[in-house]
């Protein structure tokens, strides 16, 4: 409730400019924490709005929850289609320890063994707070008989996760339209399409290479991946790759990415996932962004590589842009001078 709180409050529940929102939550818009919690709002479907858009806002449902109505709190609760399941898995029932209880987020939700304690956390914490969990005894117990939810998961607006989702609860890939004409001489972008660029809680380096894609008039759109979406490929980054014509994967290390206890294997593995996605799609027109502490484990894989560690945004620069030359991601001409 952190971004919709502070829309309302701050700024009288307008929209609210990005790095503004950021600031007064006591963060920078790098912060791949603030990141994180605009990529949840969005997912919660209270917000509108992602790290490369200039503001953010609230929706319906999202100025309702901002003003502590129930029934909104409840529906937004209600929205991540794995929670929604959890909750109705065990209506009228005890939540069993939490050996037993990630034994079913596993089994029959289908969250990742990794995520499993983190999702727990998550879903009796949310539930809780909007009363669908309770606590007797030392046991908590969930509830859904005081509820209205005649809305089904089928007919309901689906979370993010899912492909179909409208424009309030799932952001499409974002697109940043380039000018007509390049804003470099002597650079040209590749007119089958934008680069797609794919990262999942390194979005200090994704707005690194967003600035050189925007220094360059190269369009692209950004995908953060989701490490707690339990399907092999994201819905997200897969509809991306449509009219693009090729990718940059954000394969970051842990220094270099929001720390959540028991998400780095699971952020690992969608990330190679995404990469083998990628690279069948695109062959080689795929740029591996990369840290020391991840390069270890990717050396087998021959893509074209570029390292994001250090502070020297130029030399960066050069790199992932002589990246996408070798990968023919982008070509260089030197303009005729008239004499």
């Amino acid at each position: 409730m952190g971004i919709t709180r502070s829309i309302h409050e701050k700024n009288a529940g307008l929209p609210f400019d990005r790095v503004r929102l950021a600031k007064s939550m006591g963060t920078t818009p790098a912060s791949s924490a603030f990141m994180m919690k605009l990529n949840s709002s969005a997912k919660y479907g209270l917000t509108e709005g992602g790290y490369s858009d200039a503001r953010i806002s609230l929706t319906e449902l999202g100025e309702k929850a901002a003003k502590a109505d129930p029934a909104a709190l409840i529906e937004a609760a209600m929205r991540p289609e794995t929670f929604r399941a959890f909750y109705e898995l065990l209506d009228g029932k005890r939540i069993p320890g939490s050996e037993e209880a990630s034994a079913i987020i596993i089994d029959d939700i289908g969250i990742p063994e990794s995520l499993a304690s983190e999702f727990l956390e998550i879903v009796v914490r949310n539930g809780e707070l909007i009363g669908i969990v309770t606590e007797a005894g030392n046991s908590h117990y969930v509830s859904l008989a005081d509820l209205n939810l005649q809305t089904s998961p089928a007919s309901q607006t689906p979370p993010t996760e899912e492909p179909k989702a409208s424009p309030q609860t799932e952001r499409p890939a974002r697109e940043n339209k380039a000018p007509a004409e390049p804003s470099r001489p002597g650079v040209h972008r590749n007119d089958k399409g934008r680069l797609l660029v794919a990262h999942s809680g390194a979005g200090a380096i994704a707005d690194r290479i967003v600035r050189t894609l925007d220094g360059f008039s190269i369009p692209h759109s950004v995908v953060e991946i989701d490490p707690i979406d339990s399907s092999p490929l994201s819905a997200e980054w897969a509809n991306g790759m449509d009219g693009c014509s090729g990718a940059i994967i954000v394969m970051a290390g842990p220094s270099q990415v929001v720390s959540t206890p028991g998400v780095a294997s699971s952020r690992t593995s969608k990330m190679l996932l995404q990469l083998g996605a990628a690279v069948d799609r695109f062959r080689d027109q795929v740029v591996m962004v990369v840290g020391q502490e991840s390069d270890h484990f990717l050396q087998t894989i021959r893509i074209q590589r570029v390292y994001a560690d250090g502070d020297d945004a130029g030399k960066f620069e050069v790199d992932l842009l002589r990246g996408l030359m070798n990968s023919e991601m982008m070509l260089v001409s030197v303009p005729s001078r008239n004499l």
